[in-house]
Parts: structure tokens; sequence; C-alpha cells
């Protein structure tokens, strides 16, 4: 008799959860859950709040949804049970950032597609994260004529699976717009309900009845206002809260508008609350608004635990020194390099060039807003060919966000995309393959949600940070793992990339002629494009100023020292043409900010690329320079005035006649100046410097003409003063 084949532990068909839901999980790819989705899901359905404690990429979010929706269907789907009134809210999901309520929108649709009452209504709904509508501004108003027609997006999932009802993913659904048909079954209907968009609360509002929502999924501050809405119910029906990336929503400052949203729904419910790091506000959170809850912590265990556990040793879970346990996946594999500013560029792009394969997406962080916009400028012509650049940062404008998002989540080509800390939460982008750190985050608590970036969900990545040497790789390392985030040095954990920079530590021997050329070269390519276009030169300024500002700030202050950063290197490393004035160049006593440029470069003579505003930095300059030489002028000016007026106070004039005549004199050398200077400033320096040798060439003759007539005259002087009688 064959032996029975034991059932896994975290296979879906043990949790209890619907058919269509494992059919739907099946089609996603995830042959079995993930330990913290087999934890948390059947508490969650057996009526308990649950607190889920796991390192990022550990499968939170189809930890709550599935359930969630298992949770409504059951509740209003029973036999003789009413449907969901319109106008009921049965759950709200609420989320940190933009990004991630989009990210949990698509998720939950292409989890709902397999529910065939839901899958029935799902070209009716507007999917709000995809709306690219004129219209908008009026309140979500339906406009007269053929192109106020909202266009609606397809509703496509991460992975490009098209969603039930919809023939052509690109083209709005003609039944977007129209009122939702009442259906005798329960049905899953979602909104997605954010700020910063062109879409006005009113227009949510508008949207929400239209198609009856009653699970809503946004941020905080639009989730408050909808709530407060008397058009929306959410004590009645109300089922489930769920709030993701907890920890996030407090460092963020959403704490007033947690406790609106807390104020409009019941307190008898079920509340499930995911984070990567539970925290004293997150402990009180829990006390003040959970029920009893039901704590899932997720640890990954390294290779040693993981021998001992298999052997059967029962003490493998308990941490000892020697094998102390890591908050980051298993799968990823953290990494570090040692190296000054100048050869952070030359490293990241060897790096890109020796990784095998090559990898699709890659995630690079830098400190700033401005660095970012900066290095999206300049990078895309020294990257290694093929890839392209895009930038994510919190100064875009939301529907820019959305663009580049998107992008890099379709992207069929290999794809870099330069961000901040806003990308380093949350999001769940499908198969990143590298993170990057440039800058390593102020935050000491950031650096282990932007490295989980990659390595999710069982699948391998890799990230590497980047450190200057000195107090830079000397105390982030140990620091690191005493917050067991231990990461190694890149050319010993991954041998295949020990020749890229910085991978292995310097050899004292080799006297690195080979990585300054490179360095020499990746600064002059970044500087010729500085040089190109003054608006790039402007930013870089800006972009340094705001780093350097980034800098000082981090919290970890003991390590990342400003004192400690060789500011001439940074600069050649960025590509710069002058240091900006800052006070850490006085302290660092640094006086010449030229780097060594001084008369290499004319500064005044970079121009902007775009026409119009290049015409209207010369419009300015000359307005200067003439400001300038009116100021001029009325120096002289005056000072001829008060000598004349010295003059007459000697000589009392006999009459008035002579102050008007000097008066008028005044005013016809001044008005002679003035467009004397205005005709100056019109020329250009050709004009100019012709104009200048034809006035030198008559001043000489004036004096020549002078001279001989002076000497004519004591000639005839000396002729007439002969004659005797």
């Amino acid at each position: 008799m064959a032996p029975v084949k034991k059932r896994s532990t975290r296979s879906w068909d043990t949790m209890g959860v619907p058919d269509w839901c494992l059919e739907a999980v099946n089609s996603m790819g995830f042959t079995e859950a993930t330990p913290a989705q087999a934890a948390a899901i059947p508490l969650f359905l057996g009526n308990s709040d649950v607190v889920v404690e796991a390192p990022t990429g550990s499968g939170k979010s189809l930890s709550f949804l599935i359930p969630l929706v298992a949770r409504i269907l059951k509740r209003f789907g029973a036999k003789g049970a009413a449907p969901i009134k319109r106008g009921h809210v049965a759950a709200v999901v609420l989320a940190p950032t933009r990004e991630l309520a989009i990210q949990l929108h698509r998720v939950l649709l292409e989890l709902i597609a397999f529910h065939s009452p839901t899958a029935a209504i799902l070209p009716y709904l507007q999917q709000r994260s995809k709306l690219q509508s004129g219209d908008d501004e009026d309140g979500g108003k339906k406009g007269k004529g053929k192109d106020s027609k909202k266009k609606v997006a397809s509703g496509l999932s991460t992975d490009g699976k098209r969603i039930a009802g919809e023939d052509d993913p690109d083209a709005p659904s003609p039944l977007a717009n129209t009122r939702r048909p009442e259906t005798a079954e329960a049905v899953i209907v979602p909104q997605l309900v954010i700020s910063g968009t062109t879409v006005k609360a009113s227009g949510d509002l508008t949207t929400f009845l239209r198609q009856g929502t009653n699970i809503l999924i946004g941020t905080p501050g639009r989730l408050a206002e909808m709530l407060s809405s008397q058009a929306v119910n959410s004590t009645t029906s109300f089922e489930a809260l769920v709030l993701d990336e907890a920890d996030r929503l407090l460092d963020l400052g959403f704490s007033n508008e947690l406790r609106r949203i807390l104020a409009f729904i019941p307190k008898q419910r079920r509340t499930f609350l995911c984070s990567a790091s539970v925290n004293e506000a997150i402990s009180e959170l829990i006390k003040m608004n959970l029920r009893n809850p039901k704590r899932v912590v997720v640890r990954v265990q390294t290779p040693k635990q993981r021998e001992n556990a298999e052997n059967g040793d029962k003490g493998a879970a308990a941490p000892d020194p020697e094998t102390e346990e890591k908050k980051t996946p298993a799968s990823l594999l953290n990494t570090y390099m040692v190296m000054p500013s100048s050869q952070k560029l030359p490293g990241l792009v060897q790096l890109l060039e020796q990784i095998e394969p090559r990898p699709q997406r890659t995630l690079v962080f830098m400190a700033s807003c401005f660095s970012v916009m900066y290095f999206s400028a300049v990078l895309p012509s020294i990257m290694p060919p093929g890839y392209a650049v895009l930038a994510l940062h919190g100064k875009l404008k939301p529907h820019v966000r959305d663009v580049a998002y998107n992008r890099f989540l379709s992207s069929t080509k290999p794809c870099i995309l330069l961000t901040t800390d806003v990308a380093s939460r949350g999001l769940d982008v499908p198969n990143v393959d590298l993170v990057i750190n440039i800058d390593p985050p102020t935050d000491p608590k950031t650096f282990l949600h932007r490295c989980g970036r990659t390595g999710r969900a069982g699948r391998r990545g890799l990230a590497v940070t980047m450190l200057r040497p000195g107090h830079e790789a000397e105390g982030y390392v140990p620091f690191l793992a005493v917050r067991k985030t231990p990461v190694e040095l890149l050319g010993s954990a991954v041998p295949d990339l020990a020749g890229v920079l910085g991978a292995l530590p310097a050899n004292e021997e080799a006297d690195g002629s080979a990585d300054r050329d490179a360095a020499a070269a990746i600064t002059t390519a970044i500087r010729n494009q500085v040089k190109a276009d003054r608006e790039i030169h402007e930013l870089s300024r800006r972009a340094f100023v705001s780093w350097a500002r980034s800098y000082k700030e981090h919290q970890a202050s003991s390590i990342f020292r400003p004192a400690d950063v060789d500011w001439i290197d940074l600069g050649h490393a960025w590509g710069l043409v002058q240091l900006p004035k800052m006070p850490e160049l006085r302290t660092a006593g640094i006086t010449d900010r030229s780097l060594g440029l001084e008369g290499k470069i004319d500064l005044r003579a970079i121009a902007y690329k775009d026409k119009t505003k290049e015409k209207a930095r010369l419009e300015k300059m000359r307005a200067a320079e003439l400001a300038a030489a009116d100021r001029d002028m009325d120096a002289e000016a005056a000072a001829a005035r008060t000598a004349q007026l010295e003059k007459r106070k000697r000589n009392s004039a006999w009459s008035g006649k002579a102050d008007r005549g000097t008066v008028r004199g005044d005013r016809r050398e001044k008005k002679r100046r003035k467009k004397d200077a205005e005709r100056l400033a019109l020329m250009t320096p050709q004009e100019r410097a012709e104009a200048e040798r034809v006035e030198a060439m008559v001043a000489r003759i004036r004096q020549d003409n002078e001279a001989a007539a002076a000497a004519g005259d004591n000639a005839d002087g000396d002729d007439w003063g002969g004659i005797s009688d």
C-alpha cells in the first residue's frame, strides 16, 4: 500500500476559504500560503481581531483580503439574508500612501473577478485608480458633449490579467457610468478613495452612490471626509476594519484622521492590523481599538536554526547569541559596498553590467526628491545600454506618479526606478530583482522596508547598500547587526561580483588608477550635460543642498556626520561645475567652490535648452545691466551736481538763468548716458567690442586734432611775438 501523502499545514484547502478563492490564488501562482497567511486567515475567519507582525514581502495583503471578502459574503449571502443595501459600507481598508491603496485595490479586483456574481457587475464599476477625465473637477458630474465622457481604466491586475467582463484592457467600459443593477446575491463592490487627484470628494460620493460601493479602500484624509457624509452609512452593515502598515500611518502623522475614522464606524466590529514592526504607539492603538486580538508574529530563521528545526531540535526556535533571528526575508541577500562618493556611480554601472542574468526591475533609493529629479535627468546617458530610467518621488503630481509607477510595473525591458522612501513601504512591485541604496535612509527603521522590496514571497533578491569608508562603513554595519538586519560584503556574499568597485576591501598594493579613470569619465559625462542646459545646472545645485540637509538630519548622527564628508569629492561625483553656498562648506574650511574649474567654465554663459527660458534669462540679464548702468550714472550725476552746488556756493550767481541752464545741461547729459547704456545693453558681445573699438578710435582722433590745434596756436603766437617795430 502506497504511503498517504501528508497534507501541508500551509495548504489553502485547510483554511476554510471558499472554492472561488482557491481558484483565484491558484491563478496567481501561489501553490501554498505563506506562514503569515496560514496563521492569520483562519483567525480572521473565526471572528477574532488579528495583529500581524511580519517582515516585508510575507504576503500580508492576501492574508486580510481573502478572509475579508469571505466574511462579507458569508454574512450577507447566507440563506434568507438580504444583500448589502446601497449607501451601506461593510468594510474599510486604510493605507498610508496612495500607491499602496492603489495596489490593494488592484489585488482585490483580481481576487473578486473569480466570484461569479461579482464578476458580472464589474463592467459597471468605475476603476478609480486609472481615471483620466477632464470633467472630474465638476465633482464627477457627467459633462455635455462627446469629449466630456469619462475614460475608465480596464482594471488590470499587476500581472496583466484582465478583469472579467472587459474585452479590451485599454478601452473604457461602456457601462462604467451606468447605475449598477441590483443583484439577488451578495456581491463585493470595492471603491478606491484617495486624495491628490483631479477627482474631488463629491465625485467620489457620486461614484459611491451610483455603483453601490460596500468596501472602501483609501488613504486617511479622503476616507475620513467620505465617511463624514450623511449619504454614507458606516454603522448598520459594517463588518471589518483593516489597518495596513499601521506603524507608517502613525509615522506620517495620520493620528487625527485615524481618530475621525474610528468615530464613524461601530466598536462592535472585527479589526485586522498589519505592521512590519510593533512599537509603543502601535501597542497603544491595539489596546484602545482591538478586542482580545490574536497576534501573529512571523520571524525569519537563520540557516542554522532551520537545520536544527529539521533535525527535531526543540530549542531551535529560541534565539541564542550565535543564531539570532533576522528581520529580513530568508530569500533576500542583503549586502553592502564600501567606496568614496566619486565611485558610487561607476560602481552602480558595473553592478548592472556584471549581474547575471540582467536585472529586469531595479529600485535605486536616494536621499531627497531633488536628488531623484537631478539624477533621473543625467543618468540615462551613462547607464548600460538597454536600461530605461524612471523617477518616483513625493514632489511629483499624483497623476505623474501613477504614470511612472505603472510604467515600471508594465516595463518589458530592464528598468531602473530612482525613488525616495515614498516607495519603501507597502508597494508590492512584482519581480524586483535588485535594490540599491545609493544613500542609506535617514530613518534606520526604513532600511528594512527598502531592502524588502526585493526577495518577496520566496523569490530570491539582492539588496546592495553603498557606504563611504570611515565612520559610515565602520559604524553602520554593526548598527544594522544590532537591529537584527545583518549585511554582508558584496564580494564575499556573491563571489561573481567581487570585481565590482567597492565589493571587496581596497587593495593597498593597487594604485587605483582604473577606478579613478572610471569616476572621472562619469563626472565628465554628467558635467557636459550640466554645461549644456542651465536648467540641469540649477537643479544640480538645489539637489546638492537638499542632500546635505538630509544627511545632516540623519537619525544615526553618530555614524553619518557632515564633518566626515569629503565635499570636494562629492561635488565631482555629482558632476557639479561649482559648489553651492552652504554652511557645511564654511565649517569644513572650504573657501574655493570652483572644484578646480576656475577660468575653464563661464557660469553666465551656460544657457537653457528651452528657448523661451533662455530668452527670459537674457532679458533679465540686460535689465540688470541697465539698472546697474543707471545706478552708475546716477552716482556720477550726483557727484557732478554736488561739485556744481559747491562751486555756486562760492560764486553766487547774479541771476537764476545760469542755474536753469545748468539743470537743462544735466538733464541732457543724463538722457544721453541712458541712451548709450540702453544701446550697449542690447548689443551682442561682438557688437559691443566693435563699438568700443570705434569709440577708442574716435577718442584717439579727437586727441590728435586737439594736439594739432594746440601746436598751431603756439606757432602763430611765436610768429606774432617775433615782430618788432
